[in-house]
This record gives C-alpha cells, sequence and structure tokens, in this order.
C-alpha cells in the first residue's frame, strides 16, 4: 500500500524500493512486479521496468493488465 500512496503523491523513485521490498518477500506476487514495472517506468528506469514486466507475465501470462 506505500508504494501505491507514494505513486498517487507522484514519487516513484521512493516507491519503487516499497515494490522491490514487497517482490523480494513474495517472488510470486503478480502485484508486487507489475506495480514495479509501473514505477520503475515513471521513475525514468525503462529497462528495470521492461524486466519487471516480463516476470509479471512469467507469473500470469493472460493477465490484460499486461497488453497495455
Amino acid at each position: 500500500n506505500a508504494g501505491v500512496c507514494l505513486m498517487r503523491l507522484n514519487r516513484p523513485a521512493e516507491a519503487t524500493q516499497w515494490f522491490e521490498q514487497a517482490a523480494r518477500l513474495d517472488r510470486r506476487s503478480f502485484e508486487a512486479w507489475a506495480n514495479l514495472a509501473v514505477a520503475r517506468n515513471a521513475a525514468g528506469d525503462r529497462a528495470g521496468a521492461l524486466s519487471a514486466i516480463a516476470r509479471a507475465r512469467v507469473l500470469s501470462p493472460a493477465n490484460a493488465r499486461l497488453t497495455g
């Protein structure tokens, strides 16, 4: 929730730290990886965003959220 709140406050670099922690704690959390991708992209880390989205796609290949 902290990462989502920070994204709403337009603080993606800080949100990234929270989403990275969530992904470390639960490596199978699609939501953590998808949110990490959005935060990294907003923070200007395109390579990191692509890496996170690739992991999210492995976890949930048919998820419509990843098609855009």
